[in-house]
């Protein structure tokens, strides 16, 4: 059911791509070999959505507080993800920190891609890392959790 969640937001993400490339097309903005990552960069936060969906749902049917409290996380997530400022405001030594939000990661090799500028790709890498962990942590609770879900709803 929470991948089933995600997946129901794939025609927004097809119309927005239908106006990015009609405004790139206007702009005559020529794309570069770079914007074949972006798919990858895409299925990444794809991936993420899936797990804190998996994780959050399951947390939110053993108790009840967690969508009271789960708009707070994500608005202090989005702060504290690099989507209104890029990375490259931040000192070096940030970087590796913030690195290791799954979502930095995905966002900066998605800007990198639709921008042709450089990856960075130790940022990437960290930011994969911590998206495996926390994959196997939602998969984890989620399955334990599981056989409950029907006596506690």
């Amino acid at each position: 059911m929470p991948v089933a969640s995600t997946l129901s937001c794939v025609l927004d993400l097809l119309i927005g791509l239908a106006i990015l490339v009609g405004l790139m097309t206007y702009y005559q903005a020529v794309p570069n070999w770079q914007l074949a990552a972006a798919p990858v960069f895409l299925f990444l936060a794809f991936l993420l959505a899936a797990a804190i969906g998996s994780l959050f749902s399951a947390l939110n049917v053993r108790y009840r507080d967690v969508q009271f409290a789960l708009p707070f996380l994500l608005q202090i997530w989005m702060l504290a993800s690099p989507i209104f400022y890029p990375t490259t405001l931040l000192p070096e030594k940030w970087k590796l920190i913030f690195a290791v939000n799954p979502l930095a990661g995905i966002l900066e090799g998605f800007r990198s891609s639709l921008f042709g500028t450089a990856f960075e790709w130790k940022m990437i890498g960290i930011s994969c890392i911590s998206l495996l962990l926390l994959i196997v942590i939602s998969l984890f609770v989620f399955r334990k959790m599981e056989d409950d879900f029907a006596d506690m709803i």
